[in-house]
């Protein structure tokens, strides 16, 4: 599997343009509206595995795409595999796009930065704490 680091996720949403440079795709059901990362794409994973073809195409020119659900042990890692199999069954050259997973998912991502309003928003505090 293929990591990326929260501290490395962190400096490309400071340097870098979201949905031109990179993509973060979070893959979570109605967890997403209980905080997210600030310029993601809310794709929950059902429905991005039954129209994933149609995202390959919709995101094939973005350099970094990184997935991640509330721990990243399966959404995101089982929606990351889906797309970079068929990108790469689907490309007729060699991509040079990278695919990611957040390594321990928001749970992880909210831990280092819950007081940070740069890298998360809409973050209900009562329900994080009792999870």
């Amino acid at each position: 599997m293929d990591y990326i680091e929260p501290h490395e996720l962190k400096a490309i949403l400071s340097t870098q343009i979201p949905q031109k440079d990179y993509l973060i795709i979070d893959v979570r059901g109605d967890d997403f509206f209980v905080g997210n990362i600030p310029g993601c794409r809310h794709i929950p994973s059902h429905e991005f595995l039954e129209s994933a073809c149609e995202f390959v195409k919709e995101f094939e020119q973005i350099p970094l795409l990184v997935f991640h659900c509330a721990l990243s042990q399966v959404r995101g890692p089982k929606c990351m595999q889906r797309y970079r199999t068929l990108r790469d069954q689907q490309a007729s050259t060699s991509t040079a796009q990278r695919v990611r997973v957040l390594r321990g998912g928001f749970a992880n991502w909210l831990s280092c930065y819950k007081n940070d309003p740069s890298c998360v928003e809409h973050v209900d505090h009562v329900y994080w704490e009792n999870q």
